[in-house]
């Protein structure tokens, strides 16, 4: 996404979630800690209370991982705790969402009871790999697309 196009995304959300005067009573939900996500969390600094939710505790910088596959640099350096990115900037929450509430304005996640409230949702989930229908593709590729 452009930078602009973001920039105006995000000019969008803090307009949607502008609840009289009060920062504090804006809750902002990101689901997806890859690009999009980390940097908006980045980018909604002191707009609310923001929280990233991601299913793993790291920020994956895909361009560099044939770099650490072939031992020119160290996992850290590609992939950075989530939580030292955004530091007191954004709340982080390691989980999987199961289900989204639009009435309700709640997202529940696998491991957790309580749904957690917003009043402005984005959902930022990232790529995934597309066999365009080649049949046994997904069985026999080599995985370039995380550390293991």
């Amino acid at each position: 996404m452009p930078a602009t196009r973001l920039s105006a995304n995000i000019s969008r959300i803090q307009e949607l979630t502008a609840v009289g005067d009060d920062k504090n009573s804006r809750k902002i939900v990101i689901i997806g800690g890859g690009f999009g996500g980390l940097f908006t969390a980045l980018d909604l600094n002191g707009a609310g209370e923001v929280t990233l939710i991601n299913d793993e505790d790291h920020f994956l910088f895909r361009p560099m991982l044939y770099e650490y596959l072939s031992g020119e640099v160290e996992a850290w350096h590609i992939a950075p705790d989530c939580r030292e990115l955004i530091e007191e900037q954004a709340k982080f929450i390691r989980g999987r969402v199961t289900s989204i509430d639009l009435a309700s304005k709640t997202v529940k996640l696998a491991e957790r009871e309580e749904p957690i409230p917003y009043n402005a949702l984005v959902v930022s989930p990232g790529a995934t790999t597309n066999y365009s229908g080649v049949e046994g593709a997904e069985a026999v590729r080599a995985s370039v697309s995380n550390l293991e």
